[in-house]
């Protein structure tokens, strides 16, 4: 059956956009696909193929998708800054309505990382934020000045303090990155170790709550892998959370139908 992207309520939609053929830059830190706010909190951007675009638009990750077509850039204007739950519901009310866009899911089989609830009475013990969700902003590159392009979601809610940045810092010990979790989701949190540890994480706890926690990534020789996800298993327990390594399955998600360009390109 095919699916139609969620729609925004009515109030809930860009105050204009623009769509125009996308061809991505060979620096992948300028040119990645992804969307991104700025330059200021009510311009929203948009760069990929359809798949990828649907695939922001629902909070998809990567393995559960395929980008594939003509890749496309949207620059939208919003009336006032927004959360980026609202800006995937009006990503999905414009790929619907201006660009025709259709979609269904298909259960693929997948071999990741489950995190389930195992203990509900430890459960109980999780740190829970009781912050509000903040509204999108730009992103403060640590390194590259007046940055602006895609960035892991996660980003804005598990960072490295500051303390530890620099290797000049006391603090900073090499091969370790401490990061503290603050008001994040368990989507994101799957989302953070699927990065660090390059293996796909599968959120299936079902708990809505936000929460707090601090972690140190241990990396490997190249510096680009965590080897030490038996501790975050460790850690994960203490409140009732269990990492499970198994073969299970996944929403993937295949496009149906996308209206001709003619009918979308400004």
């Amino acid at each position: 059956m095919t699916t139609q992207l969620k729609a925004a309520e009515p109030e809930l939609r860009f105050e204009a956009a623009v769509v125009k053929p996308w061809v991505p830059n060979p620096n992948p830190l300028l040119g990645s696909p992804g969307c991104y706010v700025g330059p200021g909190m009510l311009q929203y951007n948009c760069r990929g193929t359809v798949p990828t675009l649907v695939a922001e638009a629902l909070n998809l990750d990567d393995y559960q998708f395929k980008a594939a077509g003509p890749a496309y850039t949207i620059t939208a204007k919003m009336s006032k800054p927004a959360t980026r739950q609202q800006m995937d519901e009006m990503m999905g009310r414009f790929l619907q309505e201006h660009m025709g866009v259709r979609y269904h899911f298909e259960k693929r089989p997948i071999k990741a990382e489950f995190l389930i609830v195992t203990s509900p009475d430890l459960l109980v013990n999780l740190p829970v934020s009781n912050d509000p969700i903040p509204v999108a902003a730009e992103y403060n590159h640590p390194v590259i000045r007046g940055f602006h392009g895609p960035v892991p979601r996660f980003v804005h809610f598990a960072e490295v303090p500051e303390a530890y940045q620099s290797s000049k810092s006391p603090l900073w010990v090499e091969g370790q990155t401490p990061i503290a979790c603050r008001n994040i989701s368990f989507h994101l949190f799957a989302q953070l170790l699927y990065l660090q540890y390059k293996v796909p994480v599968i959120d299936e706890t079902g708990v809505a709550q936000r929460f707090d926690l601090d972690l140190t990534i241990r990396h490997g020789e190249d510096g680009s892998v965590g080897t030490n996800l038996s501790e975050i298993r460790k850690i994960l327990a203490k409140y009732g959370i269990s990492l499970q390594s198994r073969q299970g399955v996944m929403d993937f998600v295949v496009l149906d139908k996308v209206a001709d360009e003619a009918k979308f390109l400004n």
